[in-house]
Formats: C-alpha cells, sequence, structure tokens
C-alpha cells in the first residue's frame, strides 16, 4: 500500500485542460481524489495510450508464444487494472496463457510500466500463475 501510495504521489498525468498529448508532472496536492470523475479520466486515457504498446511488448516477453483469454476469449488484450508506481502507470492483467518449451499453455500474469511522457514501455515481466490479490 506504501508503494502505491507513494507512486500516487509520483504520478505523471495530465491536468484537465492541458492538451491531451502534453502530459506534466504533478503536486501531490493537486492529484485528482480517488473515484472522482477527473481520477477516472486520468486512468482511461494513461489505458489508452498504453494499451498496443504494452500488449506487444508482452508478446515478445513470452519466450514461446503467448495467447490472450480474457474478454470472452476473443483474443483481445485486456488488463485487470492499472496503478501509479514510480512515476510511471503500470498496467496489470492476468488473462494470458504462454506457451513453455514442452508446448503446453500455462496461465501467466503480467506487468507493463508504461512512461506516458515520453510515450514507451518502460519494463514488462511476465510469470507463471495468476496475479497476486
Amino acid at each position: 500500500m506504501k508503494k502505491l501510495l507513494l507512486a500516487s504521489v509520483l504520478a505523471i498525468v495530465s491536468i484537465p485542460g492541458y492538451a491531451a498529448d502534453q502530459p506534466v508532472a504533478i503536486d501531490p496536492a493537486t492529484i485528482p481524489a480517488f473515484g472522482s470523475k477527473e481520477h477516472l479520466e486520468v486512468h482511461q486515457k494513461m489505458r489508452s495510450e498504453a494499451r498496443a504498446l504494452c500488449a506487444e511488448a508482452i508478446e515478445k516477453k513470452a519466450e514461446y508464444g503467448l495467447r490472450w483469454t480474457g474478454l470472452l476469449s476473443l483474443g483481445a488484450p485486456y488488463f485487470n487494472g492499472g496503478y501509479f508506481f514510480n512515476g510511471h502507470y503500470e498496467l496489470r492483467g492476468d488473462n494470458a496463457e504462454a506457451q513453455n518449451a514442452f508446448g503446453n499453455w500455462v496461465p501467466v500474469w503480467f506487468t507493463c510500466e508504461w512512461d506516458s511522457k515520453n510515450k514507451r514501455v518502460v519494463d514488462v515481466t511476465l510469470e507463471r500463475g495468476r496475479q497476486p490479490q
């Protein structure tokens, strides 16, 4: 919880009124209140920016192949949640299966750290099993 709180303090988000392509670092006192309309808009913006590039990076991380199992198994990437972390936005999920060296599909969970200021993926993790609660 402390990491999540610290990450929120260091978050890079867009302030309402600024152009969507100009994210700025904000003062902790101006972070939108949790659950507010502005807070939800920030999360929605971060997800939409990061989704495609994160999905591609996660697929590359799987050594033998990866298939998406979320969203009624239509094969589309789905992220369970997004969090501010280390001044970046982190997408997480567990709706995927990775193929192992024997050709078996095993459930995996993943994270993708997104730098919204520079519009790039910073880090990707892919772990066997389901996302810890």
